[in-house]
């Protein structure tokens, strides 16, 4: 799939360190935690064991070159319609860039494939992610709340949403 000007596909077992390695230079993550978190999600989709209708893709600059990013999104099995982006990850290296909007696409172009009427995203609230934050908002998800203290004391949880058409 093309989105963006970026080549948008599954990703693939050769590409785990890469895309774990992302997430750590974010800042958001040690190795420790970024394995613990993503690199279940990555070694399941390697398996094929995640459950049904979930996506990990990577975005790259043009066929061929490592990516530059990748996400992790699914529909929810509590409410019909909805999907979850539960992740994505920019090298920051390559922030701004469009690979965060081409996957962002990807996913909400698959959740309206797959039925889905609504996306939710979560993330924290620290001054950390507000990047992250206004990336969403600049692409249309409207903040819908926050949980204090959620992923620990002083880290509460952003709570973003948006209706496809």
């Amino acid at each position: 799939m093309k989105a963006r000007g970026y080549v948008v596909r599954t990703a693939r077992a050769d590409e785990r360190a890469a895309l774990l390695m992302f997430a750590v230079r974010t800042g958001l993550f040690d190795a420790d935690g970024a394995q613990a978190l993503l690199g279940n999600v990555l070694d399941q989709a390697q398996a094929r064991t995640l459950p049904e209708g979930h996506h990990v893709l990577t975005g790259l600059s043009e066929a061929g070159v490592p990516p530059t990013g990748w996400t992790y999104f699914a529909p929810d099995d509590h409410a019909p319609g909805v999907w979850n982006v539960w992740w994505i990850g920019v090298d920051p290296e390559a922030f701004g860039g469009g690979c965060g909007a081409a996957l962002l696409d990807a996913a909400e172009q698959t959740a309206r494939a797959g039925g889905g009427r609504l996306v939710v995203i979560e993330t924290s609230a620290t001054d950390a992610t507000a990047r992250a934050r206004a990336f969403y908002a600049k692409h249309r998800y409207s903040p819908c709340g926050e949980v204090p203290d959620f992923y620990g004391e002083g880290d509460g949880k952003a709570i973003f949403a948006k209706k496809l058409a």
